[in-house]
Order: structure tokens, then sequence, then C-alpha cells
């Protein structure tokens, strides 16, 4: 498709996009009150210095750092992570545009992979949650575009600054490696431009290397867990499988003959490599940033509804379809986030509520020199400013207090109930229990 747009498309997406956008940030705000429980860590982090569990790791470094430099300025961590993530997820819309503009040359069919992405029930989630996992899907995204644009000094270094974030992210440097080999125009010249591109993204790597040697910091970035992010519900994977079987069909025709098979891959091969390597990331290890590839398959089914209507001899339909097809991915998107999202995001509030009193009767009720341990330490150690010790899930506790959401532990009573029970906990989550 040619890259000359009629004027009334340019004017769409110029005050389209930026409403969209809006849109987007107006209904995230509206579950402002919603932190996910890895923010409440990697705030008792960047506030007291608490990192618990263990993870063997120092929780994203990046992300580290902007909240630091936020607290710097006095501002309240908290605060400064939920803006930052509206702020990135923001970006990730934009961004999202831009990578689906270099795949499909149209603007407007871009546009409709911003809309679809803007309403994506997981991204409305992760917008207020405050979650460092929205600095690395923007991120990715970024190095994505600088990929399709042969950008391959900017490419490996956000693809640095990504893995500053989440340290799977290295994975992704071998499709970006394999899109050099693809589009360089000899062997030797693409062995080259990848040794560039590798010292690129390890000079990106490089600051954070001194600082954790200097300090004797764990050097391994660690995306901490706990965003609350529910699992795909059925609606979100039937509207996946079906995005992901038009993509499949869009590519099939190319791959009859030897030509057709060549140029495919030399434009799209390192972008569904990485398709690939996240998809691997999030069945595998179950590494959140698996989240980045679904703008790629939103943009790749437009590509293969695009390329079903040209070999059928309907291009002209390909916009009036594009709309409809928005219309019905949009609804299916709307009633999971509904059913799915909304109802995830009001039962992590209220456990939030719950552990922060529950937080505050310590602070106030534990003296310093007894030991605390819970089944989720996030909001406990942000609000009691002590640590508190991560709870095994198998075997006895020896600690002198217990915050478990059971309704008997052995050895222990009932010591503090955030609804002022003192002998039952019904409807309850949470209990704070003393050892006899």
């Amino acid at each position: 498709m040619s890259d000359n747009q009629p004027q009334i498309v340019i004017k769409i997406t110029r005050y389209g996009l930026p409403l969209v956008v809006g849109i987007f940030y107006l209904t995230a705000t509206l579950a402002f009150e919603f932190t996910a429980d890895s923010t409440l860590r990697m705030a008792s982090f960047v506030r007291h210095g608490f990192v618990s569990p263990p993870i063997g790791g120092s929780p994203s470094p990046l992300w580290w750092f902007l909240l630091t430099i936020g607290g710097w300025f006095h501002l309240d961590i908290l605060l400064a992570s939920k803006v930052l993530s509206l702020v990135f997820c923001c970006a990730t819309i934009l961004v999202g545009y831009l990578v689906a503009n270099e795949i499909l040359r149209d603007r407007l069919i871009a546009f409709c992979v911003s809309l679809i992405l803007a309403l994506q029930g997981w991204l409305l989630q992760l917008a207020p949650s405050g979650s460092a996992l929205s600095l690395a899907i923007v991120l990715i995204l970024a190095a994505i575009f600088f990929m399709l644009r042969n950008e391959y000094v900017v490419a490996p270094f956000i693809l640095g600054l990504s893995t500053l974030v989440v340290w799977q992210a290295v994975f992704i440097l071998v499709p970006l490696c394999l899109d050099i080999l693809l589009n360089s125009v000899s062997n030797r010249r693409a062995w080259k431009v990848i040794v560039s591109a590798c010292f690129v993204y390890l000079g990106a790597l490089l600051p954070w290397a001194i600082y954790a040697w200097v300090n004797s910091a764990e050097g391994v970035p660690i995306l901490l867990t706990g965003s609350e992010l529910p699992p795909l519900s059925i609606t979100e994977m039937v509207t996946l499988s079906f995005l992901g079987l038009l993509c499949i069909i869009g590519f099939a025709p190319s791959l009859w003959s030897q030509d057709s098979r060549t140029e495919s891959l030399r434009t799209n091969g390192g972008t569904l490599m990485f398709m690939g390597v996240l998809i691997v990331l999030g069945l595998i290890p179950y590494v959140d940033i698996w989240y980045a590839v679904l703008p790629l398959v939103v943009a790749y089914s437009f590509f293969g509804l695009t390329e079903v209507l040209k070999r059928t001899g309907r291009p002209l339909l390909l916009h009036s379809l594009s709309f409809v097809f928005t219309a019905f991915v949009l609804v299916l998107l709307q009633v999971d986030y509904y059913n799915v999202n909304k109802p995830s995001m009001a039962r992590a509030v209220e456990e939030a509520n719950e552990r922060r009193i529950v937080a505050e009767w310590i602070s106030t009720n534990v003296s310093s020199s007894r030991s605390v341990s819970a089944e989720r330490v996030g909001a406990l150690e942000y609000y009691a400013e002590r640590h508190i010790a991560q709870l095994q899930q198998h075997g006895q506790p020896s600690d002198d207090f217990v915050v478990s959401s059971v309704h008997a532990l052995a050895c222990y009573e009932v010591a503090f109930t955030p609804m002022g029970e003192t002998t039952t906990v019904p409807g309850q989550t949470y209990v704070v229990w003393k050892r006899k």
C-alpha cells in the first residue's frame, strides 16, 4: 500500500488519536484507587529499602531510578508510580499506532489498531496500577518500531533499557539480530551491524552494571510480581484466536511461491520472530511482558484482512470492513472489561484497604523486636514501615505474628481482624494471628 494518504485520513488520525488517548486516560483514572501489589512492594523498596521475599535480583533498576528521581522532588512514591504508569500506558497506544502504521502502511487502519488497544481490559487495568510492566511494554514496542525502520542503533539501545526493567528482555535481542541478517545486503555487513548493535545494547546496560558493582547490589533486573492482571478470559482467548487465524490466512498465500516467501520473510520476519519470543516468554516462564505481543497480533490481523481482500479483488472494501471489524472487537473487549477486569480491580482494592488497616495495627501494636510474616507483604511493609517476612505456603510458621487468610492456625490465636471480630472472621480475607 502507498504511503500517500488522503487529507481526510491524515486529519482523522491527527485529531482522532489524541482523542482516543484522552478517552483511555479518563477511563483509566476512574480506577485510580486500584494499586497493584507489585507497586506497593516496589514503593516499600524505594522508600524503606525492604526487599521481601528474597528475589535473587534488583527490582527493575530503570523503574527504581525514575521513582528515586521523584523522591528527590519530594513526590509521594505511590502517586509517582501510578502517574508514570498512566503516562507509559498512554504512550503504549501512541507507539502501538506507529508500529501498526509501519506494518500496514495505512494510517486509518493503524488508527483502528490503536483504538482496539486503547480499550483492552488489561491495559485499562495496568494503567492505574503503578506497575513497572507499563514501562517494559512501551519500551519493547518502541524497539520494534525502530527495528521496522531499520534503525539498528536506536532499537538495541531501547531494548537494553527494557532489560533494565525485566531481564528476560535479553531474549528479544535474538529476533533483532535475525532481522538484521534478513535486511542486510550481505552477510559481512550484517555481522558488522549485529556486533555494533550488541555493543549499543551493552552500552545501555553499562551504567547499571557499574552501579551494581560499586554498591555490591544484585545485578539482575527483576520485574516484581503481583500485577493482579487476571488470566485471559474465554472471550479474550477466542478473540485472540480469531485475530491470529486471520493473520495466518493473510500470510498463507505468500508462502506458495519462492519470491513471495522471500519478500514476506524479509519484510515481516523480524517482527514475527519478536512475536514468537514474546509468546514463549509468556507461556514458559510466564513473564508479563508477553502482553507486548497483543498490539502486534491486532496489527497483523488487519494485515491478514488486507491480503484477503486484495487477493479476492475487493480492496475497496478494506476500510469499511476494518471499521466493522474494529467495532466487533471493541464490543467483545468492553464486555470482557466489565465482566473480568473491573471486578478484579474492585476485589484488589478491598484487599489492599484491608491490608492497610492490618499494617497500621501492626505498626502501633507490634514492637520491632517481634517477628512478623505474611502471605502478601507489599502493602504491609509499605504502610507498617517495617520488614515483613514472606510466609511459606507449606509448613508451620514460627514467627510471633502471622498475617494469613486461613481461618484456623495451630498454636496461634486471633490478635486482630480488620472488621473488629475477635473469634470468627466471616467474609474476611486477612487475620493477624499471635503465637500462644
